[in-house]
C-alpha cells in the first residue's frame, strides 16, 4: 500500500523531468536558429 504513492510521485517527477528537458531542447534549437539567421 505504501508503494502506490511513491510510484505516483516517481511518475510525476519523471514527467516534469522530461518536460524540462524538452523545454531546454526547444530553447537550444531556438538559439541555434537565431544564430543561423544572422
Amino acid at each position: 500500500e505504501s508503494r502506490a504513492p511513491d510510484a505516483l510521485g516517481d511518475r510525476g517527477s519523471r514527467k516534469s523531468d522530461l518536460e524540462q528537458k524538452l523545454e531546454n531542447l526547444n530553447k537550444e534549437k531556438h538559439h541555434l536558429v537565431q544564430m543561423l539567421k544572422q
